[in-house]
Order: structure tokens, then sequence, then C-alpha cells
């Protein structure tokens, strides 16, 4: 028996065009997980999908359901798209905040000009939408660092949200630019400035890049960002006895308070063209470098801790076989001082195009690789103080850059500790992270 009297409520906000991107794909994908149509209507016929469908969903009238979203923008042309979409007719408008200008991919105007002047709006439909909420759990934000509005507006988002609401949890869906992109310094300006809000001010940092999105063998990138979204979100969405809550997934993957930044796998990636025979190993897949959402090799540091979802047809046997297998061979990859850090657990509702497929959530010392590109590139551009004067325009002053710099190299300094820290070596009881939730009770029936 399962019991979902702890589930609570969760609000979504999508920030910036690739934050609606993404988040209209995936509201598209959850939305028929539950079995509810784009005029909201419930047309399902499991039992299983309406047993925790209010944490995403408010159910208006009798089978009519709108989700818990908060849509912002600070120029109307993606908004546009998104409420033109087959499933637009799902958001309430109220629930939309836009501007008309845009940023022009600058941080600072996020931050402080556009997002400013918008940012009371923003969170008065935040507080409207919490309001409807029995139990309000947390926030889960979907952005792209390297925009004026989804970097900018999205950082002064997290600092407001966490200054009002310091008893729930924020969770990101975080995309880094590439550094190969056109007009490459302004992006690294602002996935910087947000990376060092990010740090502060955020309890789960799942992290993409545009790089690893581009490269993979999907043919639609914010298709696969969503198949990782739904996914990484199904035991909350679904009965489960795994990360059955956001606060229970903060409790088992973040150990350390600032070393939350996650990342991502997906297997197989190629899910439109592949229908992975039965004996497929998914635990090797979705862990493998080439498969992971965001640049990094995760051979080159070590768990903390990880979590593998499968939504496969695979048997729980074969699943035990090649998780064992996967843990036999990279004994080297995972912390030996931090017991029982791999778990795994099972959803019994498919991914929309009924093709089996796994995701792994990992926080590895190996996010190093990411966090260092960005401090790398960020310090090369501002030693050379490229464009710095259109973002000292708008207010910030040069220590704002410095002060980023420094916090996101120490994150990577704290990183490196914890890779080369042994049983040995001392680890201070406070230096623990503490959701209120005992991290061995979520595997237990309730």
């Amino acid at each position: 028996q399962m019991c979902i009297r702890d589930r609570r409520e969760i609000v979504h906000i999508q920030i910036g065009q690739y934050g609606n991107q993404i988040s209209t794909k995936y509201w598209e994908d959850i939305s028929h997980e539950h079995g509810i149509s784009s005029a909201g209507k419930y047309e399902g016929d499991l039992d299983i999908q309406r047993k925790s469908i209010n944490t995403y969903f408010r159910e208006i009238k009798t089978d009519h359901y709108l989700p818990r979203v908060v849509l912002t923008d600070l120029e109307p042309e993606t908004i546009d798209q998104v409420l033109a979409a087959p499933f637009g007719k799902l958001y309430r408008p109220c629930n939309v905040v836009c501007g008309k200008s845009g940023t022009g991919n600058n941080w600072a105007k996020g931050y402080y000009g556009m997002g400013g002047e918008h940012i009371d709006s923003i969170l008065d439909t935040v507080r409207k939408e919490t309001e409807d909420c029995e139990s309000i759990e947390g926030f889960q934000l979907a952005h792209a660092l390297g925009g004026g509005t989804g970097g900018g507006l999205g950082s002064l988002l997290i600092d407001k949200l966490s200054e009002e609401y310091s008893d729930l949890i924020i969770e990101t869906f975080s995309v880094f630019p590439s550094l190969k992109a056109s007009n490459i310094i302004p992006k690294i300006y602002n996935a910087a400035l947000a990376t060092h809000h990010l740090i502060d001010n955020a309890h789960i940092v799942h992290t993409f890049d545009c790089e690893a999105l581009s490269n993979t063998t999907h043919h639609d990138p914010n298709l696969l960002a969503s198949v990782a979204m739904s996914t990484a979100t199904c035991s909350i969405r679904f009965p489960n006895l795994l990360n059955n809550t956001l606060r229970k997934l903060a409790t088992n993957l973040v150990p350390f308070p600032r070393l939350h930044f996650s990342a991502l796998g997906v297997s197989p990636v190629a899910l439109s063209e592949c229908n992975p025979p039965p004996a497929f190993d998914y635990t090797q897949e979705m862990f493998d470098a080439k498969n992971m959402l965001c640049d990094i090799d995760p051979r080159s540091g070590k768990y903390l801790a990880a979590t593998a979802i499968y939504r496969c047809r695979s048997s729980l046997a074969q699943l035990q076989d090649q998780i064992q297998a996967f843990q036999n061979a990279n004994t080297s990859c995972f912390t030996e001082w931090i017991p029982d850090s791999f778990k795994a657990t099972t959803c019994d509702i498919p991914y929309r195009c009924l093709v089996p497929c796994a995701v792994s959530v990992s926080n590895s010392t190996a996010i190093q690789e990411t966090l260092k590109r960005v401090g790398e590139q960020f310090t090369s551009a501002f030693k050379k103080k490229f464009l710095l004067h259109s973002y000292l325009l708008e207010g910030m002053i040069e220590e704002d850059f410095l002060e980023a710099a420094e916090n996101i190299y120490d994150l990577i300094s704290e990183y490196q500790q914890y890779q080369e820290a042994t049983v040995e070596d001392t680890v201070e009881v406070e230096d623990w992270i503490d959701f209120g939730v005992d991290p061995g009770a979520s595997t237990e029936p309730e």
C-alpha cells in the first residue's frame, strides 16, 4: 500500500524564451501521462493517473484540470507562440506576465531594468497561485542562464522566492549556453551571474547545456529536455516509494547545501527512432557521458548521490542486475564515505510516445567541468572588459562580477574537496544538509 498523504503542491514557473519552449513540451508530456486533454479534460482510464494529479494540476470543476504554472517573458513573441500551441488553452491568461521590449540579452536588464519593473506583477501572480494550494511544497523553475530574461529575471525571481518563501524548496531546470554560440560574450556574463544566484538561493539545480542537447542523436533538443524533466518528476507525480516529494528528492540528492547541481542522463537518447530490446542495458547507457544532457564525463568525478528512474518493461530482477553490474564496474566513481548513495525506482506510466526509457539524476563532482568552463570563459572576457559597459549602465559595479566569479570558483573547490575526501577525513556533522526528512525513510512504505 502506498500512501500519498504527504504529497504537496508544486508551482512551475517558466521564464524567458527557452524556459517557455521546454516547458511547453513538458506540459504536453505530463498532461498526456495524466490523461488530460489539450482542453484540460480528464480522459484517462487508469486510477494511477489521478492519484497525485493535484501536485501539478488544479481541478477547476469535475474532471477538468489546469496546470499550476506561471508563464513570464519580457518580450511577447515566445509567449504568443506558447498560447497558440495545441495545449495553449491549458494556461490561464491571468497566469501570464509578459513585457514588450525584452532585455537585449543583458542579465542586468533582466535583474535591475525591465525585470525590476515586472517583478512585482510576477510575484503577485505567484502568490495567487500558491493561495490555491492546500499545502504548497515548493517551486519548479525552467530557464536558460545565457539569456537576459532567463538569466537575469530568473535570478531575481529566485532571490525573491527564497526571501518570501524561505521554508519551501526551490528546484530549477537550468540550461547553460553553448560556448560555441554566436554573441557569446553576453551569454558568458549572463551564465556566470545567474550561476552565482543559483548557488546561493536554489536547493536543487538540474543542469542542461545547449552543447550536449545539440550533440545528441535526437532531432528535437526541447523534446529531449522534456523527457528528462517528465521522468525526473514522475516519482513525485505518481505513487512511488522513492523521492515521492520534492523535499525527499532534495534529501536524497543533496548531501551538502551548496553542492546541489545535478546532471541528467537519458537512455536511449534516440527515443523516437528505436525501441530497445528486452535486454537493453538502461543503467549503463543513462550514466554514459554521451547520454548526459550537460557536457560532462561522470568518470572524471565521483557520485555524491545518484538516482536511476526506469520507465521500461524490464523486470525488477533484471534492473537490479544492471545496477549491481554498473556499481561493480564503477566503484572508483562512488564516494565510499556516503552509504547507499545510489537509489533506483520504477514508474508504471510510460513516457507519452510509449518507447521505454530511463533517466539518471546524479550529483557528481564531475559537474566541475561545466562550472570551470563558465568560470574560465567569464574570467577571460572580464579581464578584457568586453561589453562590460552595457552592464554597468544598468547599475551594476565591477565588484558584482568579481563576487560572482569568486562564488563559482569556491564551489568548484568544494566539489574537488569532496571528490578527494576519504573515510578517514573528518566531515563536520553541521556541514550536512537537513531538509527535515530522514533519508532512510523515503524508501520505506508509508
